[in-house]
């Protein structure tokens, strides 16, 4: 059964499969990772809903300890709780940072912990205080255990993420449970609204890029369309259309090329049989033009056989010609060559001392030149260091204004300290916990302010140092200066002491070559002459052989024009 879909389908169906493939992997790992990153941002709040309810159950429980590690609590001791009812612990730790939280206290005669105090509702709208942590709880293992629970449970219909931590007494038994939970809600609906966008979006995606995988498809496809279309025409017998997509560089242009010369191909067979069709009539036409070309042949030799025995009598006098004058040439540039030797040595020694002062004078200038580059050297040195020493001394100045202001800061933070000690002990019994902070801060207070009258007498003696050594290099600078000014005049008259002498080494030496020069032209010059006699007794024997040639090429050609027309 022969196949209906197009390429260009099959290639849309391809790409439209990779891309929902595609969209559908990413949809997921989206939808994971919005979840993770939801579900992390509520464990970061239950932790720090725990550890503000573990620093408020502290001030508030007489002989109650928190420790706190990285941000987290890691261990709660207390009292016995059988009796504690300060509901204002959890209601003040919701109102700090939102969520539920509860104290349970351990019943050994139930076994089980007991809600003393809690923010958690029922149903009906009541705090739950009095009932139970459920036995099913996913805390119950890791509390019996002495561990904290962190994870999400469903407490009275809603989700929370939670924390629970166990509370022990002095005898390291757990005596109770310090728990807060984050409604997951919230997160839930962010989850859905997220993903119902990022789903629209992925569609919106995945659609435009079906379309634009389609139109790409039909643009690589038409060529071949194309040249199919072409075939069809060459087997119907149309050899005259070109093949069009022939110059491109891909493998569509492969099969347009292949397929052109194809055309070609049947068209020079239906030429070749057209020519054998028309090839006895035009054997006659061919006999006839041959026998007319042969006549008019042997008359157009014949004229320049002629001419060319006229043209090698005037050569053979022209060469004997050139053979006087060669001989006589000879004479004359053999004298003058001997005066042009001896010119050449007299300037040659004159170039070869005007070359020795110029080197010395290049030696010279050579060491000015080292001299005064070593000094701009240094120069560019100094003003580089004394930039960098300007550099520090107003670092330094900016460090002791920092010092200044964290001075400031600690006088600051000394008075509050003071200000909250004051306040801790208006508050009584229920300010121990601030005023035992207020104490830390006034003592790094102290520490801070001894620490920066430290770093203000080390400032001091840097800035000192830092000034001097700027002074000194200032004064390296000015003498730089001048000795680079001194270098920079001996210089420039060795320079022209250099430029003048190259100049009449240059001229000396110049002479000198022309001189040699002029002596290798003579002996060309002589040379010449006497190849150009030989030349001429070769010219002449060669035009006395041309002549004897001339008459067997007559022969020749005549012979064969008489069996070309047999």
């Amino acid at each position: 059964m022969k196949n209906r879909v197009g390429m260009t389908a099959k290639l849309v169906m391809i790409v439209a499969c990779a891309i929902v493939m595609t969209t559908a992997a990413m949809w997921m790992t989206a939808s994971r990772q919005v979840w993770l990153d939801l579900q992390r941002q509520d464990q970061e709040r239950a932790q720090q809903n725990g550890r503000t309810l573990a620093l408020i159950f502290a001030g508030r429980v007489p002989g109650a300890k928190v420790t706190v590690e990285a941000g987290q609590v890691t261990a709660v001791t207390a009292p016995a709780l059988t009796d504690f009812a300060d509901a204002s612990v959890v209601d003040e730790a919701v109102t700090y940072v939102g969520g539920s939280a509860t104290v349970f206290a351990y019943d050994s005669a139930k076994d089980a912990f007991i809600r003393r105090v809690t923010t958690v509702r029922r149903e009906n709208g009541e705090r739950a205080i009095g009932t139970a942590l459920a036995a099913d709880s996913p805390a119950q293992g890791a509390l019996r255990r002495g561990e904290a629970f962190r994870g999400e449970v469903t407490l009275f219909g809603r989700p929370f993420q939670t924390i629970y931590q166990p509370i022990r007494d002095a005898r390291g038994r757990v005596n109770g449970v310090l728990y807060v939970g984050v409604p997951v809600e919230e997160s839930y609906a962010t989850h859905a609204t997220a993903m119902r966008a990022i789903t629209l979006a992925a569609a919106m995606i995945a659609l435009v890029a079906c379309l634009v995988a389609a139109l790409v498809a039909r643009r690589l496809v038409r060529p071949l369309v194309d040249i199919a279309a072409r075939v069809s025409g060459l087997a119907a017998g149309d050899l005259e259309t070109p093949i069009r997509h022939a110059g491109r560089g891909d493998e569509i242009g492969a099969v347009a090329r292949a397929v052109e010369t194809l055309r070609e191909t049947s068209r020079r067979a239906l030429a070749l049989e057209e020519e054998g069709r028309l090839g006895s009539e035009a054997a006659e036409r061919r006999r006839t033009a041959r026998d007319a070309a042969v006549a008019a042949f042997r008359g157009e030799v014949a004229s320049l056989v002629a001419a060319l025995g006229q043209r090698v009598a005037g050569l053979s006098e022209r060469a004997g010609a050139m053979t006087a004058q060669a001989e006589a040439s000879e004479g004359a540039i053999v004298a003058a060559s001997a005066r042009s030797e001896a010119a050449a040595g007299n300037v040659a020694t004159v170039a070869g001392a005007a070359e020795e002062l110029s080197a010395s004078v290049g030696d010279i200038t050579g060491q000015v030149a080292r001299a005064r580059e070593s000094t701009a050297s240094t120069l560019v040195e100094a003003q580089a260091a004394d930039s960098r020493v300007g550099e520090l001394v107003r670092a330094s100045a900016q460090i002791g204004d920092v010092v200044a202001l964290i001075d400031a800061i600690a006088a600051q933070t000394n008075l509050l300290a003071l200000n909250a000690t004051i306040e801790a002990a208006r508050a009584g019994a229920a300010g121990r916990g601030f005023a035992v902070v207020a104490a830390e801060v006034k003592a790094l207070a102290g520490q801070t302010a001894q620490a920066t009258e430290e770093i203000t007498r080390q400032v001091a003696g840097l800035r000192g140092a830092t000034e001097e050594t700027a002074a000194t290099l200032a004064r390296i600078r000015a003498r730089m200066h001048h000795i680079d000014e001194t270098t920079a005049g001996i210089a420039a008259s060795v320079t022209q002491q250099g430029a003048a002498t190259q100049e009449i080494a240059r001229s000396a030496g110049g002479a000198a070559e022309a001189s040699r020069a002029m002596a290798r032209d003579f002996a060309t010059v002589i040379e010449a002459a006497r190849t150009t006699a030989g030349a001429a007794g070769t010219v002449d024997a060669a035009a006395r052989e041309v002549d004897g040639l001339t008459a067997r090429l007559d022969a020749e050609v005549e012979r064969f024009l008489r069996q070309v027309a047999a």
